[in-house]
């Protein structure tokens, strides 16, 4: 019986995205975005797996993250209607900082549902 347990939660992780990695997500980003970098840049969120949001409707995604910036490198492929991106990094109020950092973009198709993520890392 457990097996058989086990067996439906992975097929619904897999059909419907991870809500359990859309939390640490959110919860990372909130961690960057309250941070405040004295001596150097703050950033995060590069170890999660974008994948891992893949199945999950974008009203979802947008409730937790908050609301998204356009993707500076648009790659969409076949079938991607939209492209969303989050910043995981903040600077110094002061200084000469130049750079970038983690970046998360994920991709939707026709009904708003993640079918593509990474991370893009500027510089």
């Amino acid at each position: 019986m457990l097996a058989g347990s086990l067996a439906i939660v992975e097929l619904s992780a897999c059909a419907g995205g991870n809500a359990r990695a859309l939390n640490a997500f959110a919860a990372e980003l909130r961690r960057v975005e309250a941070s405040r970098p004295v001596s150097g840049p703050v950033e995060g969120g590069h170890w999660l797996k974008p994948p891992d949001l893949v199945g999950l409707p974008r009203t979802m995604i947008v409730e937790k993250l908050g609301a998204p910036k356009n993707c500076s490198f648009d790659e969409r492929r076949a079938g991607e209607t939209r492209c969303d991106r989050w910043v995981y990094y903040k600077f110094p109020a002061e200084g000469d900082w130049v750079g970038g950092g983690p970046e998360l973009e994920l991709y939707y198709d026709g009904s708003d549902t993640c079918v593509r993520g990474q991370w893009y890392v500027t510089a």
